[in-house]
């Protein structure tokens, strides 16, 4: 898919390829129904009293094709079970299959079934957020609010979805800090489409604020409100949850990218920009793979994205330009990408020390250090290194345990 087109043609081309075609959606319709169907005879036959609900993306009509994950809530009577562990209730409900136990605010379960991977959820039924015991009771409510609000543009937020995965900026989780699907049906909710929301983030600058349920009068009360650890770069007041700000994980980066995109293709619209993005090496690179340890995808993102900060910093002296990364889930492998000015340090390292008026300061400083000199009124040091290769400085910072509990040192080497 290269080139330009009308937008009209550029959004059926799109929908062609992330559209779940006729034949997907009813296998997967009848693999829920049959799932959903088994949890409710286990239900009846244990006096259970608890519903299970279909969520996430599936439920609202905004999956993409191929996705596999469904979300599922078992939602447990508030007033019978709001004392109970109802993640041990759930685990026996579920125990005729193998289930990978996952921990948030609360445990739940991920399991197998016919080709989808189920996520089942569990959950106090609530009426309305100011009721949850667990942030996790609040998810159901957002899947209404979202069914309630979502009618003809659902394929809208399909576009937005696919132009945030391609730019990597689709996800909530720590190593990508970008738009949950929740994020991007609410602002298809309030933009109507994805044209329309584009042509709008051209112009959003440094923040946006959006409240669409207006639950305060301007964003000065809303931060006030959401307090300092809620603020982002993307307001987004939850309209469920007026205390809570949707977008919290999206970082300045991510933001400020989707910003500059918009605006590029809203001046000219492209099918490239659905296209995966590549990252561009400029060399010297220094090009370092690392394997997870964990078998669990998001936690083992989690965990590499961590240790490329790291690497990150014990390489600053190679003055990196630009850094990039990229994660192969499949392989659970992690590629940094670090982009520098150069390819090895020189033997001697220069460390800045105090202006040379600030005696005491200066002294301590040439106390610490053997080989001193001053020039233009600053007081500075010679030291030799130890380590001049990125190999070598590398493949030393990952016998910290800190860094090899979380990754395995798979390659590493200059690009140049």
């Amino acid at each position: 898919m290269t080139g330009n087109t009308s937008f009209e043609n550029l959004r059926e081309e799109v929908l062609v390829r992330i559209k779940p075609h006729a034949e997907e959606q009813s296998h997967d319709e009848s693999s829920v129904h049959s799932f959903v169907s088994e949890v409710e005879s286990v239900l009846r036959s244990s006096s259970i009293d608890a519903k299970i609900k279909v969520g996430g993306s599936y439920a609202k009509g905004t999956w993409l094709s191929g996705s596999k994950d469904i979300d599922v809530f078992l939602m447990f009577n508030y007033d019978k079970y709001n004392s109970e562990d109802i993640s041990e209730i759930a685990k026996k409900v579920l125990e005729k299959h193998e289930l990978e136990e996952l921990h948030g605010s609360r445990v739940y379960f991920r399991m197998r079934y016919d080709d989808l991977e189920f996520e089942v959820i569990p959950v106090l039924g609530i009426d309305n957020a100011n009721m949850q015991k667990n942030m996790m009771d609040v998810s159901p409510l957002h899947v209404d609010y979202v069914k309630s609000r979502l009618s003809d543009n659902k394929d809208e937020v399909r576009i937005l979805k696919s132009f945030f995965k391609a730019k990597r900026m689709y996800g909530a989780e720590s190593h990508i800090r970008g738009f949950s699907g929740y994020v991007c049906e609410l602002l298809i909710i309030k933009y109507g489409s994805f044209l329309n929301l584009l042509e709008n983030a051209g112009s959003f600058g440094n923040e946006a604020y959006i409240d669409i349920e207006n639950y305060y009068s301007d964003v000065n009360e809303a931060k006030d409100a959401l307090g300092r650890s809620k603020i982002s770069p993307l307001i987004m007041i939850d309209p469920v949850q007026k205390n809570r700000n949707a977008a919290s994980a999206v970082s300045i980066e991510t933001f400020s990218k989707f910003v500059r995109l918009a605006g590029e293709f809203s001046k000219n619209p492209s099918t490239m920009m659905f296209e995966d993005e590549i990252i561009k090496i400029e060399k010297p690179c220094i090009h370092i793979v690392l394997k997870g340890v964990s078998d669990k995808s998001d936690k083992s993102a989690a965990m590499l994205h961590v240790v490329h900060q790291r690497l990150a910093s014990v390489l600053c002296d190679f003055a990196i330009r630009k850094q990039d990364w990229e994660y192969d889930e499949t392989d659970n492998e992690w590629h940094s990408y670090f982009m520098a000015e150069k390819d090895v340090l020189e033997p001697t390292k220069i460390i800045e020390g105090p202006p040379s008026a600030m005696k005491e300061a200066a002294g301590a400083f040439s106390n610490a250090h053997e080989d001193v000199y001053n020039e233009k009124e600053r007081i500075y040091a010679r030291e030799k290194r130890t380590m001049t290769s990125a190999d070598e400085i590398i493949r030393n910072a990952m016998k910290d345990e800190s860094n090899s509990k979380r990754a395995i040192l798979q390659k590493v080497e200059v690009l140049l």
